[in-house]
């Protein structure tokens, strides 16, 4: 089974980063693969646009660290 373009289907859940906004909520993001600095940089900006607090502490990314290993239909969610 495969799904086309599933990596990029799957980091296409970033929208959800705008409910942030609420002083409630905070994101832990399970990126597929490693992100560029600059594009990390990125969503902090755009955080700090919609006027959020403190991005870096309510923003965290995380990366599997075999990220490598996995097959390219390999859930890292569950």
């Amino acid at each position: 089974m495969s799904i086309e373009k599933f990596k990029q289907k799957e980091n296409a859940q970033i929208s959800r980063l705008l409910s942030i906004k609420d002083p409630n909520v905070e994101i832990v993001y399970i990126c597929p693969f490693p992100l560029t600095s600059e594009i990390e940089d990125y969503y902090v900006k755009i955080l700090e646009l919609i006027e959020v607090e403190n991005p870096e502490k309510k923003f965290k990314i995380i990366v599997p660290e075999n990220y490598v290993k996995f097959s390219k239909d390999f859930c890292l969610t569950q």
